[in-house]
């Protein structure tokens, strides 16, 4: 009996740790995916602003 707890625990801790890799591993995506996004909308500001500066 002592040993089905056991397992039963193993299963259960090594399902959580699965879950958190997979949660961060999503993170980590839909982080670097906003971040593209936010370095594409910023450029061409930039790019504005450096050629309103080499037209002064």
């Amino acid at each position: 009996m002592e040993a089905w707890f056991f397992w039963l625990a193993t299963v259960i801790t090594v399902a959580f740790l699965v879950m958190m890799v997979i949660l961060f591993i999503c993170q980590w995506v839909i982080y670097f995916r906003v971040e593209k996004t936010v370095m594409q909308r910023q450029h061409p500001a930039y790019l504005r602003q450096s050629q309103a500066k080499e037209g002064d």
